[in-house]
Formats: C-alpha cells, structure tokens, sequence
C-alpha cells in the first residue's frame, strides 16, 4: 500500500469535517475498493469512522455485504434453505411453554371507568393549590398544568414544590409512579 501525502482535513466552526471534492473523490474509491469505514478513516485520518459512515450514507453508496461470512458458509439454493426456527418454534418443539399465561383481562368498559377516574385526578387542583399562569410562576411553586393550555382558564397549581421535584407532593404522587413488580 502506497502512503499517500494526507492533506488537511479542514473542519467548520463546530468542528465537523468540511468534505471538499477531493475528500469525497478519495473516500468514494477507496469505498468503492472494497475498505471498511474504519480502514478508510485511519487511511484519511483525523476523521472518524461513524464520520465515514455517515458521508457514506449521504452520499448513497449503499451498503455492502461482508464476505468473510459467504465464503465460509456453503452455498445453498434458496428453494432450500430452511428459515432458522424461532425461539417460540423450538420451545413447542421440545414441549417447552410457548406463551406466558395472562391473568383474566379487565372489561373495555372498567378500562373507560378507570381512564375517566385517571382523567379526573390528573385535572384536580392540589388542596393547597394557588393556581398561577405562566408568568406568574416561582422557584418554588408546583408547575402542575391544571386544564387546557388552548383555553383562556389555563393555569398552573402554584403550591408549595416537593424537595427534588418540580411538583408539588399532591402532584408528584400522579407523576412518579412507583414501578410495577414484573
């Protein structure tokens, strides 16, 4: 392998590669050889292989198909290849549990209650709430929103914040849920 001369790499205020024509013009033959991303960064050096990868992408070249695997594996027509068995397949096979067994499922018409109760809850106002537009808010108070924003009654809860949290202790309690046993 002949070492070239490697030019500058220019970079913009942000400090990503400027890809000149002559950048580009090399990255597409040596892409077009057949090199990896990596081997073509170190070759242009001072860029990076998801640099690379991604001028790759823009540019359209395509990805490639790696052949080290092909050449090992060997050759079978694709009227014959069986598709690899999935997991599920296997277990039933074996006389293993396909599926999980679920608990009995709530009525669509218990799910619409509880969403309506959730509903509910989520628009109350704290008991100690003093409810604040935007601009009204402080360090301290709750930033719970209480209605619609696209309305004109749109307010804010304004109590007293939780140590931590942006919410007040009502309001957190509806935000942080603890998380279920799995």
């Amino acid at each position: 392998m002949a070492t070239e001369m490697q030019p500058e790499i220019r970079r913009d205020r942000y400090g990503d590669v400027i890809w000149d024509a002559g950048l580009i013009a090399r990255l597409v033959r040596l892409w077009t050889d057949g090199r990896s991303a990596g081997q073509i960064a170190a070759e242009l050096g001072g860029i990076s292989r998801n640099a690379v990868i991604g001028k790759v992408t823009r540019l359209g070249l395509g990805g490639r198909r790696s052949t080290a695997r092909r050449a090992s594996a060997p050759a079978a027509s694709p009227a014959l290849a069986a598709p690899p068995a999935r997991r599920s397949t296997r277990l039933a096979l074996i006389g293993g549990v396909t599926k999980p067994q679920l608990g009995p499922q709530p009525s669509p018409a218990a799910v619409a209650a509880e969403r309506s109760r959730a509903a509910a809850r989520i628009d109350q106002p704290a008991p100690d709430a003093r409810p604040c537009r935007l601009l009204e808010l402080r360090a301290h108070s709750c930033r719970w929103p209480l209605g619609d924003p696209r309305h004109a009654d749109f307010r804010f809860c304004g109590a007293s914040r939780a140590d931590g949290s942006v919410y007040c202790a009502c309001h957190a309690r509806l935000a942080y849920q603890p998380r279920r046993a799995s």
